[in-house]
């Protein structure tokens, strides 16, 4: 999957960039063919691109994943703690 959204990133980055240099050119030439915008918008769409990551999911969404899971093991461990030591106390005491 990760390898697939790369390819199509670099293949739409491509693309974006040889508009850019090609608007570039007719922009420098002066000429008609070229609206106000036209540059103005392949720079925010090249930024677009650049800002998809290439990973089906976000690092910090495996982080939210393994606390979830971890939450019934911590309140098992932390009961086992607790019952050893009231154990401890009143058997001491």
């Amino acid at each position: 999957m990760h390898q697939r959204i790369h390819e199509i990133k670099e293949a739409e980055l491509k693309w974006t960039r040889e508009k850019i240099h090609q608007s570039e050119t007719l922009l420098h030439s002066g000429s008609p063919d070229i609206s106000p915008g036209h540059m103005a918008d392949l720079v925010a769409n090249l930024k677009l691109i650049e800002d998809v990551p290439e990973w089906p999911f976000e690092s910090l969404t495996i982080v939210h994943v393994m606390a979830y899971l971890l939450i019934p093991l911590a309140s098992w461990l932390g009961g086992l703690l607790i019952e050893s030591l009231l154990e401890i106390v009143f058997v001491m005491g």
